[in-house]
């Protein structure tokens, strides 16, 4: 059902930077679109009158684990539920239009193609390789005395 509440939460999702680049990078498998909008039915058929916040960041978290394969580490999740019980809040006082304003607030999302991507690897060992491997003569070796081990 479309009410200002999942459209609000709709609005939220679409700018938050963590379910964008999952589904930019399909994390979640080739229905990665699909199961981002599946969190907006996911998420409000939990609410009750006595969610709280901290339930929302779970239930979130849980979601972009399992079924996204994302680990949130910049603890997003936690704003995210801030907006949708504060929301949900305004839901059960029946403010509908304080809702419509909230969700004209969200701001867009940003540009993803301006972001750098950053590449998490181990640390990278250079050594000679003339250490490791007794120092071959090889004229034909392209990697020019250097070996790159990865630990």
């Amino acid at each position: 059902m479309d009410t200002p509440l999942s459209r609000y939460i709709q609005k939220v999702f679409s700018s938050w930077t963590v379910l964008r680049i999952a589904e930019q990078q399909c994390s979640g498998g080739m229905d990665t679109p699909r199961k981002i909008r599946d969190l907006v039915p996911y998420i409000t058929q939990r609410l009750t009158r006595q969610t709280q916040a901290y339930n929302i960041a779970e239930w979130l978290n849980e979601y972009l684990c399992q079924v996204l394969n994302v680990l949130c580490e910049d603890d997003s999740h936690f704003d995210v539920a801030d907006l949708i019980s504060e929301a949900y809040s305004l839901h059960l006082a029946g403010k509908i239009n304080q809702i419509i304003e909230l969700t004209a607030k969200v701001p867009a999302a940003c540009d993803l193609s301006s972001c750098s991507s950053q590449v998490v690897c181990d640390e990278a060992v250079v050594s000679d390789i003339s250490e490791e491997s007794g120092g071959s003569s090889d004229p034909d070796n392209s990697d020019h005395g250097l070996e790159m081990d990865i630990n």
